[in-house]
């Protein structure tokens, strides 16, 4: 049920479009979306792995190695997303 309905929310901004314009405007659209789409999943896989080691280095009180984490991480996914 969930899926559907996630189904139904990814696509309405898209059904919507396509009674007010043109399907080459949803072209545009759609590619936009999809590149936002997955530039927003690599960010996230990307904080999602270091959110346990950050969690580690806060407990521990390591503030300069935490510093050092947050720092490569915002490094690296910022490359990555500049990559994409």
């Amino acid at each position: 049920m969930g899926q559907i309905i996630g189904l139904m929310i990814i696509g309405t901004d898209k059904l919507v479009l396509g009674i007010f314009v043109s399907v080459s405007a949803i072209t545009f659209y759609a590619v936009a979306s999809n590149l936002h789409t997955i530039i927003t999943t690599v960010d996230s896989l990307m904080k999602s792995a270091l959110l346990p080691a950050a969690t580690e280095l806060v407990s521990t009180g390591k503030e300069k190695d935490l510093e050092r984490l947050v720092f490569r991480g915002g490094k690296y996914s910022s490359a990555a997303i500049l990559y994409v």
